[in-house]
């Protein structure tokens, strides 16, 4: 059960106590994006300063460390951006989404990237709506990142394997995502939903973590199981709008 499931839980036994939780989890929001915004400003300025440094004097680049360096200051704005998405997951703004067109156009970029060209994407759809109600902006970076993490899981040498698989079932779309990479361990599965743990080189661990609490926000599910050395299958459940005539 997710955190924000629990709190609702507590507010419902206990409603006295729901105005003090939502006070106490909008003070803690504003903390988050006051530390957020203010690390933001200064590692942005020492990047900035990086590219400034780096055009004034090219010679610098010779230098042993400044790759390296340049890099982990990139990797620290990026981090930035992720924990502000992160901050931001609750709050979506709803529309009509058609997930089988937003996973066609996300895989139509996918399997033409260079960097992606070992892996065979497939997609099946056999759900009889694939219409809901959610942030098709949101939604579109929640799929980009489980897709993606997919695709880090095999190695260039591997000829890959993903397949996306699409079911509906009463009013709700199960969308599966299975590849055939290396793998998670029963140990490393039980965390890979916890910010800033992460077992992929340069990751930020933030990217799991904002996929489960974008598809929370919707309402829907997110599940991982795996096996070492044979692949993973994350799955994905959201609740579909009710056609006219179901209305």
């Amino acid at each position: 059960m997710s955190s924000q499931n629990i709190i609702n839980n507590i507010k419902n036994q206990y409603p006295e106590l729901s105005e003090q939780l939502d006070e106490l989890d909008n003070t803690y929001n504003l903390m988050l994006r006051k530390i957020n915004h203010e690390f933001g400003n200064a590692v942005t300025l020492v990047y900035s300063s990086l590219q400034i440094i780096e055009s004034s004097h090219p010679e610098v680049k010779d230098f042993k460390y400044w790759d390296s360096t340049k890099t982990d200051v990139r990797h620290m704005v990026n981090m930035v951006s992720e924990i502000t998405s992160f901050n931001h997951r609750k709050v979506i703004k709803e529309d009509n989404v058609d997930i089988d067109a937003l996973l066609h156009s996300i895989l139509s970029s996918f399997s033409i990237s260079p960097i992606y060209s070992h892996i065979k994407y497939t997609f099946n759809n056999t759900a009889h709506n694939s219409v809901i109600s959610g942030d098709s902006v949101k939604l579109r970076q929640a799929f980009i990142n489980l897709i993606k993490n997919a695709s880090e899981a095999i190695v260039p040498t591997q000829n890959g394997r993903i397949n996306i698989s699409m079911s509906s079932q009463n009013n709700l779309i199960t969308i599966v995502i299975n590849d055939n990479g290396c793998g998670i361990t029963d140990e490393q599965l039980k965390e890979i939903f916890l910010p800033l743990v992460s077992y992929k080189k340069n990751g930020s661990g933030l990217g799991l973590p904002i996929c489960k609490r974008i598809i929370d926000a919707h309402n829907g599910s997110l599940s991982v199981s795996s096996i070492p050395g044979t692949g993973t299958s994350m799955s994905v459940t959201l609740r579909m709008q009710k056609s006219d005539q179901e209305a």
